[in-house]
């Protein structure tokens, strides 16, 4: 009897363990990167009520959503296009960009204006559940269509935004990247992770639709301080390279030092 007792009391606990262990939450991490971000529409639960404060649960399909960079479909196919940064920012939204990050025990993400304006903020936490930080009742909608794709309602306007990886170096692909010649047959590369190999030297570099004026340019980067500025401009097949003059160093010269003919691509090192 005694023994029936010890059998069943060690059953119970063997239970009581297995269930605390079901209800424990999962590392933070493999929380939000692997699996259950979820997917497919807000709800307010009153109206007027701050979307923070509401607690909106996000519901329907179950997708994960990539660590990194998004820009909106609107200014990768305006990109992709002209293959002007600056371009594609006037024309396109100004909340063109989104980037992302684990903090504090969320799936971070910070919406960017024109490139370098922090606008506001919102996280998916390990329970699946999207808190907004700082849109107040902008925000009135958030659908994930894949693991590397969602829309944002904001104030009326819907925007689609796309995973990119890493933005210098999407934005490197898609403009100078490349491997080119001078008219005397001397050879410049321009890698996607952002080496420039000139036949004299090579240096980091940076292209950025966050520049004044109104001419696509690209950094020389420094470890300090500000580095060099140069203006390019694509001719048909041609690529010309400009230096920056002017009162706010954002005035190309009249004439390209150097017009290179493009005869690669470079893509990405895996």
């Amino acid at each position: 009897m005694i023994g029936n007792v010890k059998s069943i009391s060690s059953c119970l606990i063997i239970l009581l363990c297995a269930f605390l262990l079901a209800c424990t939450p999962p590392n933070i991490d493999t929380a939000v990167t692997k699996s259950v971000i979820t997917a497919n529409k807000l709800d307010n639960k009153a109206a007027n009520t701050n979307v923070a404060d509401a607690g909106i649960i996000v519901v329907a399909q179950r997708f994960p959503l990539q660590i990194g960079d998004y820009l909106t479909v609107e200014f990768i196919d305006l990109l992709t296009q002209t293959h002007s940064p600056i371009t594609a920012r006037n024309r396109s939204d100004h909340r063109q960009y989104i980037t992302s990050r684990i903090l504090n025990n969320e799936l971070s993400f910070t919406l960017m204006g024109n490139f370098h304006e922090g606008l506001d903020g919102f996280g998916i936490n390990s329970s699946g559940v999207m808190v907004a930080h700082s849109f107040g009742n902008k925000l009135t909608g958030f659908k994930i269509l894949s693991d590397s794709e969602f829309v944002l309602t904001l104030a009326g306007r819907s925007l689609t935004y796309r995973y990119v990886g890493n933005l210098d170096s999407f934005i490197a692909g898609q403009t100078i990247a490349g491997k080119y010649r001078d008219n005397k047959g001397a050879l410049y590369i321009f890698t996607v992770e952002g080496r420039a190999i000139f036949p004299n030297r090579s240096f980091q570099y940076i292209v950025t639709p966050d520049v004044l004026g109104s001419f696509d340019s690209f950094f020389e980067v420094v470890p300090h301080g500000d580095g060099t500025q140069y203006g390019f401009k694509f001719v048909n097949n041609e690529l010309q390279l400009f230096k920056m003059g002017g009162p706010m160093g954002d005035q190309p010269e009249p004439n390209p030092f150097v017009t290179l003919l493009r005869i690669g691509v470079e893509e990405s090192k895996p």
